[in-house]
Parts: C-alpha cells; sequence; structure tokens
C-alpha cells in the first residue's frame, strides 16, 4: 500500500509546536515504527506513513483527547471562533459553544479526516502565528498557505492539549505550555503532559489563578513559573505519591511558556500575536529546593496567597509582602542572592507581628501557622 504524505506545519509558527504537543502526547501508545516515522517528519517537515498506520496514529489522538477534555476548563480562541474545525469539516452551531461539546466535535472528526487525510486547506491564522518573528512574506502569500487536512487536525488537537489558562491583565491572554519542536521535546511530551492532566480535580488553571488573581503585584511572569512549580511538586508527591520529583528533572527545560494575545476586528478573530514567551527552565530550582528540604514553601506560598481576602481589609500590606516575597523568592532562585531572602524573612517577620497585634493569629491560626513555616524553610535555604 503506497504511503501518504502529512505536511507538518512551519517551524516557526506555534503550529508546529502544536503538532509536536499532540504526536508527543501519545507516543508511549504508538507502534515503534509509526513514532520513527514521526520522527524523521520532525526533521524533514513531512510525515512519510502508510495509511493503516496513519489511522492507528489518528484514532490514538482522538482516544487521548476524550481523557483531555474531560479536564479542560478553558479552550484556545480559534478552537471557540471554530475557525480550525471548520477547516477539518466540523461545523459547530452558535449554540454548542460548550468546552465539551467542541472536544467531542474533534474527537468525532478523525473519521472526517481519515475519510481524506491528503487533501488541502488553508491554514487558520492561529496556527500561522510566529513565535520568533513576522511573517516575512506579504499578507496575500500568507493567506495562500495550505496544508494537509490531517496536519490541520493534529494541530487542532495540540492546541487544545497544551493550553493551560487563560488571562484577563489589560487584554485577555492564552496561555500555553508546548514544545520547542525538537525530537528531545517530543521524547518528554509524555512526562510533562502527563502531569499536566494527571488529576481532573487539581489543575494547573488553579494554581495560576490562586496566586494571579488574588496577589495584585505579582507579574504573570512569575505568577507562571511558580504555580507550575507548585503543581509540578502537588501531582508528583500528591497524586502520582512520587517520593522525590527526580524523574521529571531535564523534562521541562524543552518547552516553553507562551502567552498569546488573541486580536479581534468588530468581534471576529484577527489574528493571534504572541505577547511573550519564555523557556520553561524550573528543573534546576525545583531541584535545589528538594535538596535543601525546602521545597514545601511552594505549598506555602499557593495557601498564602488564598489568605488574601481574609485579611486584606484588616492589614492593608499582607497582599503587597506575599507579592514581593514571590518575587524575591524567584529571584533568590535565579541568582543566588541571600539578599533577597533576608528581605523576605523581614518583611514576613513584619506581617506576623502586625497579624499578631491585630489578634488576626488567635482567629486564623493557620496564616501565621503558614507565615511561620515559611520562615523555617527561608532559613533553610539561607545555610
Amino acid at each position: 500500500m503506497s504511503n501518504l504524505v502529512i505536511e507538518l506545519l512551519d517551524e516557526r509558527t506555534i503550529g508546529r509546536n502544536f503538532q509536536v504537543a499532540a504526536l508527543g502526547l501519545i507516543r508511549s501508545s504508538l507502534p515503534s515504527n509509526i513514532v520513527d516515522a514521526i520522527k524523521n517528519g520532525l526533521v524533514d517537515g513531512k510525515i512519510v506513513i502508510g495509511s493503516n498506520d496513519l489511522k492507528v496514529l489518528l484514532e490514538t489522538l482522538a482516544q487521548y483527547m476524550k481523557d483531555v477534555c474531560e479536564s479542560k476548563r478553558v479552550l484556545p480562541e480559534l478552537v471557540n471562533e471554530d475557525e480550525a474545525l471548520s477547516y477539518i469539516g466540523i461545523q459547530i452551531s452558535s449554540n454548542d459553544y460548550s468546552n465539551k461539546n467542541l472536544c467531542n466535535n474533534l474527537v468525532n472528526a478523525v473519521e472526517t479526516v481519515l475519510n481524506n487525510p491528503q487533501s488541502k486547506l488553508g491554514i487558520p491564522r492561529a496556527f500561522r502565528t510566529y513565535v520568533f518573528g513576522k511573517y516575512r512574506t506579504s499578507l496575500e502569500e500568507v493567506r495562500s498557505e495550505t496544508s494537509n487536512i490531517a496536519s490541520l487536525y493534529i494541530a487542532t488537537a495540540g492546541a487544545i492539549i497544551s493550553m493551560v489558562d487563560r488571562l484577563r491583565v489589560k487584554e485577555t491572554y492564552e496561555i500555553y505550555i508546548v514544545p520547542d519542536g525538537s525530537i528531545t521535546s517530543f521524547n518528554e511530551a509524555v512526562k510533562v503532559y502527563g502531569l499536566i492532566y494527571a488529576s481532573r480535580d487539581e489543575t494547573l488553571d488553579k494554581f495560576i489563578e490562586n496566586i494571579y488573581n488574588n496577589l495584585e503585584n505579582v507579574s504573570l511572569e512569575i505568577s507562571l513559573i511558580l504555580a507550575t512549580m507548585a503543581f509540578t511538586y502537588y501531582v508528583a508527591t500528591q497524586v502520582k505519591k512520587l517520593q522525590s520529583l527526580d524523574q521529571y528533572y531535564g523534562s521541562f527545560e524543552t518547552y516553553r511558556l507562551i502567552s498569546i494575545r488573541p486580536e479581534k476586528i468588530w468581534g471576529k478573530l484577527s489574528r493571534m500575536q504572541v505577547a511573550w514567551e519564555r523557556p520553561l527552565t524550573i528543573s534546576e530550582h525545583l531541584r535545589m529546593l528538594q535538596n535543601r528540604n525546602a521545597i514545601n514553601m511552594l505549598d506555602n506560598f499557593i495557601r498564602l496567597a488564598s489568605y488574601v481576602r481574609r485579611v486584606r481589609n484588616d492589614v492593608n500590606a499582607y497582599d503587597d509582602t506575599i507579592s514581593n516575597c514571590l518575587h524575591e523568592v524567584y529571584g533568590y532562585m535565579e541568582t543566588g542572592s541571600l539578599d533577597l531572602l533576608t528581605s523576605c524573612a523581614g518583611r514576613i517577620t513584619r506581617i506576623v507581628d502586625t497579624l499578631n497585634s491585630k489578634n488576626i493569629c488567635w482567629k486564623n491560626k493557620y496564616i501565621c501557622t503558614d507565615l511561620e513555616s515559611l520562615l523555617r524553610y527561608l532559613m533553610r535555604l539561607s545555610y
């Protein structure tokens, strides 16, 4: 039987990152010959595969998407606009915009795709978003770009898999954790996304929002990094019941946090613009905290952020104290500056004194217990 050629999207676009996310997630469930074809495809820009093997690949992906969709609270704008879905033969009515129905339609589309996987369609604008720069070609050339229907199906699934949150700052931002497109990132996808989808109750977006929505003065970037670290530690130890994070060290470094801002004109999606991106370099930070027996400080920060609304009316400085300490502890992890730890410890000591003077520690003993625990972890880091 003749082989099919499935074109991958341009490696400079986020569409390729989405494709690597989807293909990497299912790697361990695919036969070795299909995995080899994918790896060759990542190098060559196209996957050469038999029709039966493509059927196995896409049906495996659709099966995984059933579980992914059960955990999703937010979907990418490209899906909510149903552009990508309509390109692969699915029409979503305006009254059918629930996450579950959108995901189910994607899962059910696999047969449509397999009927004619190589047919050419225009590439959705969201998949054409450049991560490292702008298009060098004209808009006319961009709009005329096409790809296989199977390629777009894989990219759409990857967009859903890799999106972790939608946050409102001055504008709305979609947050993704995506592989950098390398073979290594493809191999690590099972670990990275296996963590993200390990629990349906405790999800990464809840950790992010607990920090970002409660603490007004924490930057978006630090909220995302520290929430991801705290979530990783929680899932590995509480959900997967691991004794340490050793098996995950090095898995994150070929992944990126990417913030995308959907731009609209007259209420319609015009384009997706990358607001910022940075490598997900958290392995060494986690290793350092674990080796210094201070990794539980991540749980402390999550709880301390959740207390803000309880004490905000009584102690105005509480929000600023926790926000500044988050910045200082992250700064310490990046630079090793002990001055930052000293500054954080001083802030915590002062806020505990204030809470005690107002009898808040007596009314809400867990707040002061967690603050005092944080002080102990700061001491461990300073030695």
